[in-house]
């Protein structure tokens, strides 16, 4: 009874008991009214709803002795809660953690796979990039055990763009490379394959491997004729952030570049990203006011999308995902100036408004900010990654 329970939860009803168990109602209470009345190892929950651990250690050790002197009982009792889980449909987050960890303890790779995926989008939506990254990681571990190479493959690719939010650019370059060698193997199609290639390629950007940034972004230029005219746009952006950030730097290229990303694009979000960009070209051509309303065009755009606050979401195919810049003018690292005003941008609030005063020496159109390049820690944009159905 004190394995179910460890398996189960920090908090656990008869009932969940039950479904993992052939013992029958009354047994199971009788067990229940001796581990709290006779021992004390468990109690009543303080929500009056079920059962707890007197300690979490309790659980902790229970649940470890049950992994280490039964692991086929372990590994069953898991599969058992992640399908009564998966039974009882939530569309929360912390459903669709639970049902990935349960299956993820069974060793249950399609199953873990796919709830570890749909765990990975739940985080991203609300933000929880870490979280995101941790399901993904168990994705890409079942992945591999159970033989899907396509999904390896784009797991990896996800995976790499979210270690680069997290600004963990070395994981993301061995991410990504990892995921390139795999792709032969993956039969990509040709959207998929160019955008590991241009993931690949902002890594390295980031890593302030221009050599190596160039020669991908060359790569996917020449698979761009498979790709729809939003990738090609996404393509021009961060080619132009490679000549804004990179050495040597070529502002009027740049500038060239994402002009044509938005001739080739025309959905609000996207455009955000890219007038978010045709600013720090102002500010790099010293025009700050220029910059300013290019900013603030963005903004309104990323408002008119519903995306104000947050970054902006944008769509590859149907398909979407979110990355922290979508344009707006996150700080430089030497810039102290930078630091108040995107967190006052992000609040979804035209900054500065006609009700507020500006703290003196923040920027505005009276007092624009200074120059400032993008950084390697200045994100890249807002496109791709692919939602993995494996198994469905």
């Amino acid at each position: 009874m004190l394995q179910l329970a460890a398996v189960i939860g920090p908090v656990f009803t008869p009932g969940e008991l039950l479904a993992l168990s052939d013992m029958g109602a009354e047994p199971t209470k009788r067990a229940l009214r001796f581990l709290t009345q006779r021992i004390g190892l468990v109690r009543a929950a303080d929500t009056g709803d079920g059962y707890t651990f007197y300690h979490g250690l309790i659980r902790d050790y229970v649940r470890q002795r049950h992994e280490t002197d039964d692991p086929v009982d372990y590994r069953e009792t898991n599969r058992l809660r992640g399908d009564y889980l998966a039974a009882h449909a939530a569309e929360r987050l912390d459903w669709y953690e639970g049902v990935a960890f349960h299956y993820h303890e069974a060793a249950a790779h399609e199953e873990a796979l796919v709830y570890a995926l749909e765990a990975a989008d739940a985080a991203r939506g609300i933000g929880a990039v870490a979280e995101a990254v941790r399901f993904l990681g168990w994705a890409v571990e079942h992945a591999d055990r159970g033989g899907f190479v396509q999904e390896s493959v784009t797991g990896r690719r996800r995976l790499g763009a979210l270690q680069q939010e997290l600004i963990r650019t070395d994981d993301a370059v061995v991410t990504l490379e990892e995921a390139v060698a795999r792709r032969g193997a993956a039969r990509l199609s040709g959207t998929d394959e160019f955008e590991l290639i241009v993931e690949l390629a902002r890594a390295h950007r980031m890593e302030e491997d221009w050599d190596r940034a160039r020669a991908g972004l060359a790569q996917a230029d020449r698979l761009a004729g498979s790709v729809d005219s939003d990738h090609r746009a996404y393509l021009r952006l961060v080619e132009a952030e490679v000549y804004l950030s990179g050495a040597p730097r070529d502002v009027g290229a740049a500038e060239s570049l994402l002009r044509q990303a938005a001739r080739l694009t025309s959905t609000p979000r996207h455009l955000a990203g890219i007038y978010g960009h045709m600013g720090f070209v102002a500010l790099a051509e010293d025009q700050p006011v220029e910059a300013w309303d290019w900013f603030e065009r963005a903004h309104r755009l990323a408002v008119d999308s519903g995306s104000a606050g947050r970054c902006t979401r944008l769509t590859c195919g149907g398909r979407s995902t979110t990355s922290p810049a979508c344009g707006w003018p996150t700080h430089s690292t030497n810039s102290t100036r930078w630091r108040s005003w995107p967190a006052d941008a992000a609040s979804g609030r035209p900054w500065p408004t006609t009700t507020a005063t500006p703290v003196a020496g923040s920027p505005s159109p009276a007092n624009p900010p200074r120059p400032q390049p993008p950084t390697r820690r200045t994100s890249a944009t807002c496109w791709t990654t692919r939602r993995g159905q494996a198994g469905r």
